[in-house]
């Protein structure tokens, strides 16, 4: 069981982590908390440019290091890079903090979501459509853990937020017993 009472939005880059993050704290009044740009903000570059300069395991250092400031927040609503439940001090840390929805898309849709590639520096490649296949299955058993899984794949984001409050709110009702 959760011990925090937050929602953490993991999955796939371009699955809707960010846009739906923010209706979610919109409509719950709770704080919202994008790691990836509390990471930009910190460094005064873009992720990609963190990749680039510093690579990605010096990325994924900052990422755990700001994961653990977030998760102890109260009343928050915290949205993770696609690749933050690679570490296992990650994921112990974010169910610490909240129930988890995983948010997915099929292949063909992320592609179509993520637009540039340069802001995408792991699809930033010769062949993006193989690179998100590839990703994809090596994340699965991590994406696995989360408590909630949702597909957005042709949904809006209203509906997506809907979902996630209504499965946040069934929890936080056993919570008060």
């Amino acid at each position: 069981m959760n011990r925090g009472r937050n929602i953490v939005l993991t999955g796939f880059m371009a699955t809707g982590k960010s846009a739906v993050g923010r209706i979610i704290a919109e409509r719950i009044g709770y704080g919202f908390f994008d790691v990836d740009g509390l990471i930009e903000d910190e460094a005064g570059v873009s992720v990609s440019k963190i990749f680039e300069i510093e690579g990605e395991a010096s990325f994924r250092d900052r990422e755990t290091k700001k994961i653990e400031e977030v998760s102890l927040l109260k009343k928050a609503v915290i949205s993770t890079g696609g690749g933050a439940l690679i570490r296992p001090e990650n994921r112990e840390m974010l169910s610490r903090a909240g129930m988890v929805v995983c948010l997915s898309a099929t292949e063909e849709e992320i592609l179509r979501r993520a637009g540039k590639r340069e802001s995408r520096p792991l699809i930033n490649v010769e062949n993006p459509h193989e690179t998100i296949r590839k990703l994809l299955r090596e994340r699965k058993s991590y994406y696995d853990t989360a408590d909630v899984h949702i597909d957005t794949t042709g949904r809006s984001k209203g509906d997506i937020a809907g979902e996630i409050i209504s499965a946040w709110k069934d929890r936080k009702s056993s919570w008060n017993k």
